[in-house]
């Protein structure tokens, strides 16, 4: 990762940091339409989406697709451009779990096995697998295991210095969120960003977020406008905030 350009932190200069949540097989790889019974069984597991809500994370359009691309392509051009008061940087909070190391063994009991390094249900979804790969400039991963993605993590080392290199003020920088699940781990990292780093601009995108189940996601949705205190945004808001048309 590095910083294209130092900003003067005028009113038009803005870092555009989108947060990925999950976005991995395991939890929302395209299924057909099956029972969640059927679910676990095909997965081993119990973290993949309804069928219902993988459906409406993808889009009737396959939105989810080219947000991904869109975003990318967003980035690749206004980060080469100097005379950009833009700047994008994108972090992947991916589960990352070791079934060899007893301290995760609890919560794989509980779930079954998922998001095993090293394996399919790891991968983040196609095409964000492939295009974080071909733009490593601007992309970061973050390893998590725990339910809070500042727990053990090094999210907060790579926010600071995101920030820091590019000489940004915080009303300067603009946070996005996407990804699953909105009501659990969405819902903390929302929490954390708005309430304990006090970050002023942070938004979730209601259309790229899910939960286990349309109720869990409507359900994170109320916790995290009313005690998150983050901006909730349709994808097309979402879009307009963020510059990626």
């Amino acid at each position: 990762m590095r910083c294209c350009r130092k900003m003067a932190n005028n009113d038009e200069d803005k870092l555009y940091i989108i947060i990925t949540m999950c976005l991995q097989n395991d939890f929302c790889e395209k299924i057909p339409q099956i029972t969640i019974e059927e679910i676990n069984s095909k997965f081993g597991h119990k973290v993949h989406l309804n069928y219902e809500e993988t459906q409406r994370l993808w889009g009737l359009n396959n939105e989810m697709d080219k947000f991904i691309n869109d975003m990318m392509r967003t980035a690749a051009i206004a980060n080469s451009n100097d005379d950009d008061f833009k700047e994008y940087h994108f972090i992947h909070i991916r589960d990352w779990h070791d079934n060899s190391d007893r301290e995760q063994l609890s919560e794989l009991k509980v779930f079954g096995d998922h998001c095993i390094k090293g394996t399919h249900g790891a991968k983040f979804i196609s095409p964000m697998d492939d295009l974080i790969k071909e733009n490593l400039r601007f992309n970061l991963i973050v390893n998590s295991n725990s339910l809070n993605s500042f727990v053990h993590t090094n999210l907060d080392k790579n926010l600071k210095s995101i920030i820091e290199s590019c000489g940004c003020d915080m009303k300067n920088v603009y946070i996005g969120i996407i990804g699953v699940v909105t009501n659990i781990k969405i819902l903390f990292l929302a929490y954390d960003l708005s309430v304990t780093y006090q970050f002023p601009n942070v938004f979730l995108c209601t259309d790229l977020t899910a939960g286990f189940n349309k109720d869990g996601h409507d359900k994170g949705l109320e916790l995290i406008n009313n005690v998150a205190l983050a901006q909730t945004q349709n994808l097309n808001d979402f879009r307009q905030k963020f510059e990626i048309l």
